[in-house]
Protein backbone atom coordinates (compact mmCIF):
# COMPACT_ATOMS: atom_id res chain seq x y z
CA UNK A 1 0.00 0.00 0.00
CA UNK A 2 2.80 2.90 0.83
CA UNK A 3 4.55 2.00 -2.57
CA UNK A 4 1.27 2.50 -4.29
CA UNK A 5 0.71 5.53 -2.81
CA UNK A 6 3.62 6.85 -3.50
CA UNK A 7 3.48 5.71 -6.85
CA UNK A 8 0.20 7.92 -6.66
CA UNK A 9 1.51 10.75 -5.23
CA UNK A 10 4.66 11.25 -7.23
CA UNK A 11 2.54 10.78 -10.78
CA UNK A 12 -0.09 13.78 -9.80
CA UNK A 13 3.29 15.60 -8.63
CA UNK A 14 4.31 15.35 -12.15
CA UNK A 15 0.64 15.88 -13.47
CA UNK A 16 0.82 19.46 -11.43
CA UNK A 17 4.07 20.64 -12.15
CA UNK A 18 3.32 20.17 -15.75
CA UNK A 19 0.32 22.48 -15.73
CA UNK A 20 1.27 24.83 -13.45
CA UNK A 21 1.59 27.03 -16.40
CA UNK A 22 -1.66 26.91 -16.44
CA UNK A 23 -2.88 28.34 -13.32
CA UNK A 24 -3.57 31.79 -12.32
CA UNK A 25 -2.16 33.13 -8.97
CA UNK A 26 0.76 35.25 -9.81
CA UNK A 27 -0.06 37.74 -12.57
CA UNK A 28 -3.11 39.29 -10.70
CA UNK A 29 -5.68 37.40 -12.49
CA UNK A 30 -8.41 36.11 -9.86
CA UNK A 31 -7.68 32.58 -8.26
CA UNK A 32 -10.46 30.01 -8.20
CA UNK A 33 -11.75 28.66 -4.77
CA UNK A 34 -9.69 25.59 -3.72
CA UNK A 35 -9.90 22.94 -0.87
CA UNK A 36 -7.15 24.03 1.27
CA UNK A 37 -5.73 21.15 3.33
CA UNK A 38 -3.67 21.92 7.16
CA UNK A 39 -1.63 19.29 8.12
CA UNK A 40 -0.56 19.56 11.70
CA UNK A 41 1.77 17.08 13.34
CA UNK A 42 2.69 16.95 16.90
CA UNK A 43 6.14 18.28 18.55
CA UNK A 44 7.32 18.02 14.16
CA UNK A 45 10.85 19.62 13.95
CA UNK A 46 12.59 19.37 10.00
CA UNK A 47 13.19 16.15 10.13
CA UNK A 48 12.52 14.55 6.63
CA UNK A 49 15.05 14.23 3.78
CA UNK A 50 13.41 17.43 2.11
CA UNK A 51 15.20 19.19 5.04
CA UNK A 52 18.86 17.07 5.09
CA UNK A 53 17.65 14.10 7.29
CA UNK A 54 18.02 11.58 4.38
CA UNK A 55 17.34 8.23 7.26
CA UNK A 56 13.83 9.51 8.09
CA UNK A 57 11.53 7.59 5.52
CA UNK A 58 8.87 10.46 4.85
CA UNK A 59 8.20 9.92 0.26
CA UNK A 60 4.61 10.95 0.94
CA UNK A 61 5.38 14.44 2.90
CA UNK A 62 8.62 14.64 1.05
CA UNK A 63 6.24 14.62 -2.44
CA UNK A 64 3.65 17.03 -0.94
CA UNK A 65 6.97 19.55 -0.09
CA UNK A 66 8.30 18.66 -3.90
CA UNK A 67 4.90 20.68 -4.91
CA UNK A 68 5.64 23.77 -3.27
CA UNK A 69 8.05 25.30 -0.54
CA UNK A 70 10.04 24.35 2.17
CA UNK A 71 10.50 27.45 4.72
CA UNK A 72 13.77 26.28 6.15
CA UNK A 73 13.64 29.19 9.24
CA UNK A 74 9.86 28.89 10.21
CA UNK A 75 9.97 29.88 13.44
CA UNK A 76 6.91 29.45 16.19
CA UNK A 77 5.56 31.95 18.31
CA UNK A 78 5.52 29.64 21.78
CA UNK A 79 7.51 26.62 22.14
CA UNK A 80 4.32 24.55 23.80
CA UNK A 81 1.56 23.14 22.16
CA UNK A 82 -1.62 25.37 23.52
CA UNK A 83 -0.08 28.53 23.07
CA UNK A 84 1.63 27.98 19.83
CA UNK A 85 -2.06 26.10 18.13
CA UNK A 86 -4.11 29.10 19.54
CA UNK A 87 -1.16 31.49 18.11
CA UNK A 88 -0.75 29.64 15.07
CA UNK A 89 -4.93 29.13 14.09
CA UNK A 90 -5.51 32.40 15.19
CA UNK A 91 -3.06 34.43 13.50
CA UNK A 92 -2.01 36.20 16.94
CA UNK A 93 0.79 36.37 18.97
CA UNK A 94 0.79 35.11 22.49
CA UNK A 95 0.65 38.86 24.29
CA UNK A 96 -2.72 39.26 22.36
CA UNK A 97 -4.58 35.30 22.71
CA UNK A 98 -3.15 35.62 25.90
CA UNK A 99 -2.35 31.68 25.99
CA UNK A 100 0.66 31.00 27.36
CA UNK A 101 1.07 27.79 28.06
CA UNK A 102 -0.79 24.31 28.55
CA UNK A 103 -1.52 25.60 32.41
CA UNK A 104 -3.44 29.11 33.74
CA UNK A 105 -0.86 31.88 34.66
CA UNK A 106 -3.18 33.27 37.00
CA UNK A 107 -3.77 29.83 38.99
CA UNK A 108 -3.59 30.95 42.48
CA UNK A 109 -0.42 28.17 42.30
CA UNK A 110 1.84 30.29 39.71
CA UNK A 111 0.57 34.16 39.59
CA UNK A 112 -1.86 35.01 42.31
CA UNK A 113 -1.44 38.77 41.52
CA UNK A 114 -2.46 38.42 37.82
CA UNK A 115 -5.51 39.56 36.67
CA UNK A 116 -8.42 36.62 37.17
CA UNK A 117 -8.84 34.92 33.53
CA UNK A 118 -6.42 37.45 32.52
CA UNK A 119 -4.39 34.04 30.95
CA UNK A 120 -5.76 30.33 30.21
CA UNK A 121 -5.95 27.73 27.60
CA UNK A 122 -8.40 29.00 25.13
CA UNK A 123 -8.15 32.57 23.37
CA UNK A 124 -11.82 32.60 23.20
CA UNK A 125 -12.29 33.52 27.33
CA UNK A 126 -8.90 34.60 27.65
CA UNK A 127 -8.81 37.19 25.54
CA UNK A 128 -11.78 40.52 26.16
CA UNK A 129 -12.58 40.24 22.48
CA UNK A 130 -12.14 36.67 22.09
CA UNK A 131 -15.94 35.39 20.91
CA UNK A 132 -15.82 38.21 18.18
CA UNK A 133 -12.03 36.74 16.76
CA UNK A 134 -11.56 34.82 13.90
CA UNK A 135 -9.43 31.39 13.61
CA UNK A 136 -8.39 29.72 10.54
CA UNK A 137 -11.29 27.82 10.29
CA UNK A 138 -14.00 30.17 11.25
CA UNK A 139 -12.64 32.91 8.69
CA UNK A 140 -13.09 30.72 5.85
CA UNK A 141 -16.74 29.15 7.03
CA UNK A 142 -17.61 32.60 6.89
CA UNK A 143 -16.52 32.98 3.54
CA UNK A 144 -18.52 29.70 2.26
CA UNK A 145 -16.07 26.75 2.74
CA UNK A 146 -16.69 23.62 4.23
CA UNK A 147 -14.91 23.46 6.99
CA UNK A 148 -14.48 20.26 8.99
CA UNK A 149 -11.44 18.44 10.77
CA UNK A 150 -10.46 15.43 13.08
CA UNK A 151 -7.61 14.87 15.19
CA UNK A 152 -5.74 17.48 17.39
CA UNK A 153 -5.69 20.48 15.46
CA UNK A 154 -7.11 23.20 18.31
CA UNK A 155 -5.43 22.43 21.86
CA UNK A 156 -7.41 19.88 24.08
CA UNK A 157 -9.93 22.07 26.15
CA UNK A 158 -11.10 24.14 23.26
CA UNK A 159 -14.62 22.20 23.20
CA UNK A 160 -13.94 20.36 20.14
CA UNK A 161 -15.13 17.43 22.05
CA UNK A 162 -18.93 18.86 21.53
CA UNK A 163 -20.44 19.38 18.29
CA UNK A 164 -22.25 22.02 19.57
CA UNK A 165 -20.10 23.80 22.47
CA UNK A 166 -16.30 25.52 22.09
CA UNK A 167 -14.52 26.07 19.54
CA UNK A 168 -16.20 23.32 16.97
CA UNK A 169 -19.74 25.47 17.12
CA UNK A 170 -17.36 28.59 15.75
CA UNK A 171 -14.69 26.93 13.13
CA UNK A 172 -16.78 23.62 12.02
CA UNK A 173 -19.32 23.14 9.72
CA UNK A 174 -19.63 19.58 11.22
CA UNK A 175 -19.21 17.43 14.18
CA UNK A 176 -15.94 17.46 14.13
CA UNK A 177 -13.64 14.24 14.93
CA UNK A 178 -11.28 14.64 17.98
CA UNK A 179 -10.11 10.98 18.23
CA UNK A 180 -7.03 11.97 20.50
CA UNK A 181 -6.31 8.43 21.59
CA UNK A 182 -2.45 8.16 22.77
CA UNK A 183 -2.78 4.30 23.47
CA UNK A 184 -1.10 4.47 26.59
CA UNK A 185 -2.57 3.91 30.33
CA UNK A 186 -1.59 8.42 31.25
CA UNK A 187 -4.76 9.05 28.91
CA UNK A 188 -6.50 6.50 27.33
CA UNK A 189 -5.70 2.97 29.12
CA UNK A 190 -8.53 0.79 27.55
CA UNK A 191 -10.33 -0.18 31.77
CA UNK A 192 -10.40 3.97 31.98
CA UNK A 193 -14.26 3.62 31.67
CA UNK A 194 -14.10 7.74 31.25
CA UNK A 195 -11.96 7.68 28.18
CA UNK A 196 -13.79 4.65 26.71
CA UNK A 197 -16.90 6.08 27.02
CA UNK A 198 -15.37 9.40 25.18
CA UNK A 199 -13.92 7.71 22.33
CA UNK A 200 -16.75 5.17 21.54
CA UNK A 201 -18.99 8.48 21.01
CA UNK A 202 -16.23 9.71 18.66
CA UNK A 203 -17.07 6.44 16.36
CA UNK A 204 -13.05 6.23 17.59
CA UNK A 205 -12.06 3.08 19.78
CA UNK A 206 -9.77 0.22 19.56
CA UNK A 207 -10.49 -3.49 19.04
CA UNK A 208 -10.56 -6.07 21.38
CA UNK A 209 -8.03 -7.52 19.25
CA UNK A 210 -5.57 -4.09 18.72
CA UNK A 211 -5.89 -4.12 22.53
CA UNK A 212 -4.89 -7.10 23.42
CA UNK A 213 -1.96 -7.11 20.22
CA UNK A 214 -0.73 -3.48 22.01
CA UNK A 215 -1.11 -4.93 25.70
CA UNK A 216 1.07 -7.95 25.11
CA UNK A 217 3.82 -5.99 22.79
CA UNK A 218 4.11 -3.75 26.48
CA UNK A 219 2.60 -0.79 24.09
CA UNK A 220 0.06 -0.50 25.98
CA UNK A 221 -0.48 -0.93 29.88
CA UNK A 222 -3.62 -2.62 30.74
CA UNK A 223 -4.00 -0.54 34.18
CA UNK A 224 -4.76 3.48 34.39
CA UNK A 225 -2.77 3.89 37.68
CA UNK A 226 0.30 3.82 35.94
CA UNK A 227 0.06 7.25 34.52
CA UNK A 228 2.56 6.75 31.88
CA UNK A 229 4.36 3.45 29.81
CA UNK A 230 7.75 3.53 28.29
CA UNK A 231 9.03 6.30 26.02
CA UNK A 232 9.27 4.09 23.34
CA UNK A 233 8.16 0.47 22.16
CA UNK A 234 7.23 -1.53 19.09
CA UNK A 235 4.73 -4.00 18.11
CA UNK A 236 3.29 -6.10 15.45
CA UNK A 237 0.00 -4.95 15.16
CA UNK A 238 -1.97 -3.67 12.22
CA UNK A 239 -1.60 0.12 11.31
CA UNK A 240 -5.11 0.32 12.84
CA UNK A 241 -4.54 -0.23 16.31
CA UNK A 242 -2.58 3.02 16.61
CA UNK A 243 -4.54 6.61 16.41
CA UNK A 244 -2.86 8.12 13.51
CA UNK A 245 -4.19 5.96 11.27
CA UNK A 246 -8.02 5.81 12.81
CA UNK A 247 -7.88 9.71 11.68
CA UNK A 248 -6.30 9.58 8.78
CA UNK A 249 -8.78 6.48 7.77
CA UNK A 250 -11.96 8.77 9.12
CA UNK A 251 -10.42 11.43 6.91
CA UNK A 252 -9.94 9.73 3.76
CA UNK A 253 -13.47 8.08 3.73
CA UNK A 254 -14.69 11.80 4.82
CA UNK A 255 -12.93 12.94 1.29
CA UNK A 256 -14.59 9.96 -0.85
CA UNK A 257 -18.06 10.42 0.83
CA UNK A 258 -18.30 14.37 -0.07
CA UNK A 259 -17.14 13.73 -3.96
CA UNK A 260 -19.83 11.04 -4.33
CA UNK A 261 -22.06 13.58 -2.79
CA UNK A 262 -20.88 16.53 -5.11
CA UNK A 263 -21.25 14.28 -8.30
CA UNK A 264 -24.32 13.47 -7.36
CA UNK A 265 -25.05 17.21 -5.93
CA UNK A 266 -27.36 16.35 -3.01
CA UNK A 267 -27.08 17.63 0.44
CA UNK A 268 -24.10 16.60 2.64
CA UNK A 269 -26.07 14.73 4.87
CA UNK A 270 -23.40 14.38 7.71
CA UNK A 271 -23.22 17.90 8.13
CA UNK A 272 -24.08 19.38 11.83
CA UNK A 273 -27.58 20.39 12.24
CA UNK A 274 -25.95 24.01 12.86
CA UNK A 275 -27.79 26.91 10.89
CA UNK A 276 -24.36 27.34 9.10
CA UNK A 277 -23.29 23.97 7.96
CA UNK A 278 -27.46 23.78 6.11
CA UNK A 279 -27.94 24.76 2.96
CA UNK A 280 -23.88 24.44 2.47
CA UNK A 281 -23.58 22.99 -1.14
CA UNK A 282 -21.84 19.29 -1.98
CA UNK A 283 -19.97 21.41 -4.50
CA UNK A 284 -18.78 24.37 -2.33
CA UNK A 285 -14.34 24.33 -1.82
CA UNK A 286 -13.74 23.18 1.59
CA UNK A 287 -11.13 23.40 4.18
CA UNK A 288 -10.15 20.22 6.00
CA UNK A 289 -7.81 20.55 9.74
CA UNK A 290 -6.17 17.14 9.87
CA UNK A 291 -4.01 17.12 13.26
CA UNK A 292 -1.71 13.92 13.56
CA UNK A 293 -0.50 12.65 17.14
CA UNK A 294 2.64 11.54 16.29
CA UNK A 295 5.52 12.00 16.63
CA UNK A 296 4.48 13.10 20.15
CA UNK A 297 5.30 11.17 23.03
CA UNK A 298 5.18 8.28 23.48
CA UNK A 299 6.46 6.38 20.24
CA UNK A 300 5.07 3.71 20.03
CA UNK A 301 4.77 2.75 15.99
CA UNK A 302 5.14 -1.23 14.19
CA UNK A 303 8.46 -2.64 13.92
CA UNK A 304 8.42 -2.54 10.11
CA UNK A 305 9.09 1.43 10.70
CA UNK A 306 11.62 0.87 12.93
CA UNK A 307 12.99 -0.85 10.79
CA UNK A 308 12.84 1.22 7.78
CA UNK A 309 14.49 3.60 10.04
CA UNK A 310 17.37 1.89 11.64
CA UNK A 311 18.56 0.66 8.67
CA UNK A 312 19.44 4.41 7.34
CA UNK A 313 20.64 5.88 10.33
CA UNK A 314 24.43 7.28 9.78
CA UNK A 315 26.67 6.68 12.96
CA UNK A 316 26.96 10.09 12.69
CA UNK A 317 23.49 10.66 14.06
CA UNK A 318 23.33 7.89 16.97
CA UNK A 319 24.13 10.80 19.49
CA UNK A 320 24.22 14.41 19.61
CA UNK A 321 27.92 15.90 19.71
CA UNK A 322 26.92 18.06 22.47
CA UNK A 323 25.07 16.87 25.14
CA UNK A 324 25.82 19.59 27.99
CA UNK A 325 23.46 22.72 28.35
CA UNK A 326 24.98 25.67 26.53
CA UNK A 327 28.15 27.58 27.94
CA UNK A 328 26.86 30.56 30.83
CA UNK A 329 23.25 29.58 29.66
CA UNK A 330 20.37 30.82 31.65
CA UNK A 331 18.92 27.12 30.93
CA UNK A 332 16.32 28.97 28.45
CA UNK A 333 12.81 28.15 29.06
CA UNK A 334 12.13 24.22 31.07
CA UNK A 335 13.97 22.32 28.11
CA UNK A 336 15.21 20.37 31.18
CA UNK A 337 12.17 19.96 33.25
CA UNK A 338 9.91 18.17 30.37
CA UNK A 339 7.73 16.69 32.74
CA UNK A 340 6.15 14.38 29.27
CA UNK A 341 9.73 13.65 28.94
CA UNK A 342 10.64 12.64 32.28
CA UNK A 343 8.27 10.74 33.39
CA UNK A 344 8.41 7.75 30.67
CA UNK A 345 8.64 4.86 32.58
CA UNK A 346 11.86 3.90 30.86
CA UNK A 347 13.34 7.68 32.29
CA UNK A 348 12.15 8.43 35.83
CA UNK A 349 14.76 6.82 36.90
CA UNK A 350 17.49 9.41 35.79
CA UNK A 351 15.02 11.86 36.58
CA UNK A 352 15.10 10.68 40.28
CA UNK A 353 18.76 9.54 41.01
CA UNK A 354 20.57 12.82 39.39
CA UNK A 355 20.85 15.98 41.75
CA UNK A 356 21.24 19.22 39.03
CA UNK A 357 21.28 18.66 35.76
CA UNK A 358 19.40 14.97 34.52
CA UNK A 359 21.29 14.20 31.78
CA UNK A 360 20.53 11.38 29.42
CA UNK A 361 23.26 8.56 28.91
CA UNK A 362 24.81 8.84 25.41
CA UNK A 363 24.06 5.15 25.22
CA UNK A 364 20.24 5.53 25.11
CA UNK A 365 20.40 8.37 22.92
CA UNK A 366 20.11 6.55 19.49
CA UNK A 367 16.98 4.47 21.19
CA UNK A 368 15.05 7.39 21.34
CA UNK A 369 16.11 9.38 18.60
CA UNK A 370 15.12 6.29 16.71
CA UNK A 371 11.49 6.41 18.20
CA UNK A 372 11.10 9.28 17.33
CA UNK A 373 11.93 9.09 13.94
CA UNK A 374 9.98 5.70 13.32
CA UNK A 375 6.93 8.20 14.69
CA UNK A 376 7.51 10.06 11.51
CA UNK A 377 8.07 7.41 9.25
CA UNK A 378 4.96 5.95 10.13
CA UNK A 379 2.32 8.87 10.29
CA UNK A 380 4.04 9.66 7.37
CA UNK A 381 2.18 6.21 5.93
CA UNK A 382 -0.85 7.35 7.23
CA UNK A 383 -0.72 10.96 5.69
CA UNK A 384 -0.90 8.81 2.21
CA UNK A 385 -3.80 7.70 2.61
CA UNK A 386 -5.40 10.89 3.11
CA UNK A 387 -3.15 11.99 -0.33
CA UNK A 388 -4.96 8.79 -1.80
CA UNK A 389 -8.02 9.82 -1.87
CA UNK A 390 -7.47 12.94 -2.73
CA UNK A 391 -5.97 11.67 -5.94
CA UNK A 392 -8.36 9.27 -5.99
CA UNK A 393 -11.39 11.98 -6.15
CA UNK A 394 -9.47 14.02 -8.50
CA UNK A 395 -8.90 16.91 -5.81
CA UNK A 396 -5.39 16.36 -4.86
CA UNK A 397 -3.83 18.51 -8.34
CA UNK A 398 -6.08 22.29 -7.47
CA UNK A 399 -5.87 21.55 -3.56
CA UNK A 400 -3.55 23.93 -1.40
CA UNK A 401 -1.61 22.00 1.28
CA UNK A 402 0.21 23.41 4.22
CA UNK A 403 2.17 21.18 6.63
CA UNK A 404 3.27 22.25 10.29
CA UNK A 405 4.47 21.02 13.29
CA UNK A 406 3.67 23.02 16.43
CA UNK A 407 6.86 23.61 17.62
CA UNK A 408 10.84 21.78 17.35
CA UNK A 409 11.43 19.86 19.23
CA UNK A 410 14.97 18.56 21.26
CA UNK A 411 16.63 15.46 20.70
CA UNK A 412 19.66 15.61 22.72
CA UNK A 413 21.07 18.67 20.96
CA UNK A 414 22.81 20.44 24.25
CA UNK A 415 21.15 18.01 26.68
CA UNK A 416 17.80 19.09 26.07
CA UNK A 417 15.11 16.53 25.18
CA UNK A 418 11.48 17.79 24.45
CA UNK A 419 10.16 21.03 23.59
CA UNK A 420 9.91 23.89 25.89
CA UNK A 421 12.85 25.77 25.03
CA UNK A 422 13.76 29.47 23.71
CA UNK A 423 16.21 27.80 21.70
CA UNK A 424 16.52 27.11 18.18
CA UNK A 425 15.71 23.24 18.72
CA UNK A 426 12.31 24.43 20.48
CA UNK A 427 11.23 27.40 18.38
CA UNK A 428 12.01 26.27 14.94
CA UNK A 429 9.62 23.97 13.91
CA UNK A 430 8.04 22.09 10.01
CA UNK A 431 6.48 23.70 7.54
CA UNK A 432 5.67 23.20 3.61
CA UNK A 433 3.25 25.44 1.89
CA UNK A 434 2.07 24.10 -1.77
CA UNK A 435 -0.05 26.16 -3.98
CA UNK A 436 -1.17 25.09 -7.37
CA UNK A 437 0.28 26.80 -10.35
CA UNK A 438 3.26 27.97 -7.88
CA UNK A 439 6.00 29.25 -10.28
CA UNK A 440 8.80 27.39 -8.35
CA UNK A 441 7.39 23.81 -7.15
CA UNK A 442 10.31 22.35 -4.71
CA UNK A 443 11.96 25.45 -3.67
CA UNK A 444 13.60 26.20 -0.25
CA UNK A 445 12.57 29.48 1.25
CA UNK A 446 15.59 30.41 3.68
CA UNK A 447 14.34 33.58 4.77
CA UNK A 448 12.99 34.38 8.42
CA UNK A 449 9.31 33.38 8.60
CA UNK A 450 6.75 32.85 11.73
CA UNK A 451 3.96 30.36 11.93
CA UNK A 452 1.60 34.00 12.53
CA UNK A 453 1.87 34.18 8.83
CA UNK A 454 0.10 30.69 8.18
CA UNK A 455 -3.23 31.97 8.52
CA UNK A 456 -2.91 34.92 6.33
CA UNK A 457 -0.96 32.59 3.59
CA UNK A 458 -4.10 30.18 3.23
CA UNK A 459 -6.52 32.94 3.10
CA UNK A 460 -5.06 34.75 -0.11
CA UNK A 461 -4.11 31.09 -1.41
CA UNK A 462 -7.68 30.76 -1.63
CA UNK A 463 -8.24 33.65 -3.14
CA UNK A 464 -10.13 35.15 0.12
CA UNK A 465 -9.57 38.42 1.25
CA UNK A 466 -6.91 39.34 3.65
CA UNK A 467 -8.03 38.57 7.38
CA UNK A 468 -8.54 41.59 9.34
CA UNK A 469 -6.44 42.28 12.93
CA UNK A 470 -4.06 39.56 12.04
CA UNK A 471 -0.45 39.87 13.19
CA UNK A 472 1.43 37.79 10.25
CA UNK A 473 1.69 38.77 6.93
CA UNK A 474 0.96 36.86 3.64
CA UNK A 475 3.98 34.34 2.08
CA UNK A 476 2.32 34.48 -0.58
CA UNK A 477 5.01 35.73 -2.67
CA UNK A 478 7.91 34.38 -1.03
CA UNK A 479 6.45 30.96 -2.17
CA UNK A 480 5.89 32.50 -5.71
CA UNK A 481 9.53 33.70 -5.58
CA UNK A 482 8.20 37.54 -6.54
CA UNK A 483 9.62 39.45 -3.72
CA UNK A 484 7.67 42.27 -4.13
CA UNK A 485 4.20 41.24 -5.94
CA UNK A 486 1.30 42.64 -4.76
CA UNK A 487 -0.82 41.32 -1.91
CA UNK A 488 -4.47 40.93 -2.59
CA UNK A 489 -4.83 44.03 0.17
CA UNK A 490 -2.29 45.90 -1.99
CA UNK A 491 0.52 45.64 0.15
CA UNK A 492 3.92 44.40 -0.77
CA UNK A 493 5.58 41.88 0.86
CA UNK A 494 9.30 42.95 3.06
CA UNK A 495 11.04 40.05 3.96
CA UNK A 496 11.61 40.21 8.09
CA UNK A 497 15.22 40.64 9.29
CA UNK A 498 13.51 39.55 12.95
CA UNK A 499 11.11 37.02 14.13
CA UNK A 500 9.67 36.58 17.72
CA UNK A 501 9.26 34.02 20.52
CA UNK A 502 7.99 33.71 23.90
CA UNK A 503 7.52 31.55 26.87
CA UNK A 504 7.09 32.26 30.81
CA UNK A 505 9.83 30.80 32.74
CA UNK A 506 6.95 29.10 35.16
CA UNK A 507 9.78 27.93 37.70
CA UNK A 508 10.82 31.09 38.63
CA UNK A 509 7.86 32.87 40.36
CA UNK A 510 8.78 36.15 42.11
CA UNK A 511 7.53 36.94 45.39
CA UNK A 512 4.22 35.14 44.49
CA UNK A 513 3.09 37.84 42.52
CA UNK A 514 5.04 38.51 39.29
CA UNK A 515 6.58 36.38 36.47
CA UNK A 516 9.38 36.40 34.73
CA UNK A 517 8.79 36.02 30.62
CA UNK A 518 11.31 34.86 28.57
CA UNK A 519 11.12 36.82 24.90
CA UNK A 520 13.37 35.62 22.52
CA UNK A 521 14.01 37.65 19.11
CA UNK A 522 16.01 35.56 16.20
CA UNK A 523 17.81 37.52 13.53
CA UNK A 524 19.67 36.35 10.88
CA UNK A 525 22.74 36.29 13.10
CA UNK A 526 21.63 36.15 16.13
CA UNK A 527 19.12 35.20 18.78
CA UNK A 528 18.44 37.37 22.23
CA UNK A 529 17.13 35.35 24.72
CA UNK A 530 15.83 38.45 27.18
CA UNK A 531 14.20 37.20 30.63
CA UNK A 532 12.18 40.15 31.56
CA UNK A 533 8.92 40.38 34.17
CA UNK A 534 5.50 40.58 32.31
CA UNK A 535 3.05 43.63 32.98
CA UNK A 536 0.07 41.97 33.28
CA UNK A 537 -1.60 45.58 32.51
CA UNK A 538 -0.07 45.93 28.93
CA UNK A 539 0.58 42.24 28.22
CA UNK A 540 3.80 42.87 26.97
CA UNK A 541 7.70 42.21 28.64
CA UNK A 542 8.93 44.46 30.24
CA UNK A 543 12.32 45.19 28.55
CA UNK A 544 13.06 47.86 31.34
CA UNK A 545 13.12 45.10 34.07
CA UNK A 546 15.11 42.02 33.36
CA UNK A 547 16.45 39.37 35.45
CA UNK A 548 18.94 37.93 32.37
CA UNK A 549 20.08 37.85 28.99
CA UNK A 550 21.18 34.72 26.47
CA UNK A 551 22.48 35.52 23.30
CA UNK A 552 23.29 33.06 20.63
CA UNK A 553 25.66 33.43 17.24
CA UNK A 554 24.57 31.81 13.87
CA UNK A 555 26.89 33.80 11.44
CA UNK A 556 28.33 30.18 8.93
CA UNK A 557 25.78 28.22 10.02
CA UNK A 558 23.74 25.89 7.56
CA UNK A 559 19.90 26.36 8.69
CA UNK A 560 19.95 22.58 8.95
CA UNK A 561 23.08 21.84 11.38
CA UNK A 562 21.32 21.51 14.35
CA UNK A 563 23.92 20.14 15.98
CA UNK A 564 26.06 23.69 16.12
CA UNK A 565 22.88 25.95 17.41
CA UNK A 566 23.41 27.81 20.35
CA UNK A 567 26.51 26.29 21.72
CA UNK A 568 27.87 29.33 24.13
CA UNK A 569 26.09 31.91 25.43
CA UNK A 570 27.65 35.19 24.54
CA UNK A 571 25.82 37.79 26.33
CA UNK A 572 28.30 36.81 29.43
CA UNK A 573 31.25 38.12 27.34
CA UNK A 574 29.68 40.81 25.43
CA UNK A 575 28.00 43.23 27.07
CA UNK A 576 27.64 46.05 24.15
CA UNK A 577 25.76 43.32 22.17
CA UNK A 578 23.39 42.70 24.37
CA UNK A 579 22.92 46.17 24.64
CA UNK A 580 22.37 46.66 21.11
CA UNK A 581 20.29 43.43 20.54
CA UNK A 582 17.67 44.91 23.81
CA UNK A 583 17.45 48.51 22.04
CA UNK A 584 16.28 46.77 18.44
CA UNK A 585 14.24 44.05 20.25
CA UNK A 586 12.62 46.76 22.58
CA UNK A 587 11.83 49.13 19.14
CA UNK A 588 10.38 46.11 16.82
CA UNK A 589 8.59 43.63 19.99
CA UNK A 590 5.10 43.56 18.59
CA UNK A 591 3.08 46.11 20.58
CA UNK A 592 -1.22 45.71 20.69
CA UNK A 593 -2.02 48.58 23.08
Amino acid sequence: MADLALHSVLKSTLVTVLLSCAASTSDGGSTPSRNVVLIMLDDMRPETPGFNRSWVPAPVLDSIAARGTRFARAYVQAPQCCPTRNSLLTGLRPDRTRVFTNGDLSSPDLVPAAPKNATGLYFRTAMPNGTATYTLASYFKSHGYFTWGAGKTFHPGTGLSDADAGEASYSFSEKYYFCLMDWSARWMAPTNATMRKFNMSQGCKMSPECEACLIKAGTMTPSPSQRFGNSTAYADCPDACYVDNNVAAFVAKRIRTRASQKKKAQPDVESSSSSDAIGVSPSAPWLLMLGMRNPHLPWFTPFSDMEAVRARIPPSEQISPHTSPPQDALLSGDPYDNFEFWLMQDLLPIRTNTSGFPEVPTSYHSHLRLGYWSAIAYTDRQIGLVVDALIDTGEYDQTVFAVVGDHGYGLGELGSWGKYTLLEQGTRAYMTIAVPGQNNPGSVCTDLVEFVDLFPTLAEAAGLPPPPNVDGVSLLPLIMAEDNSPLSSGQTYSKKDRVFSQYPAVHRVVNSSAIVMGAAMRTHLYRLVAWCFYDFGAFTPNFDNCTGFEVYGYKGIDANDVNNFDLTNLASTNATLVATLLSEMKTYWPQHH
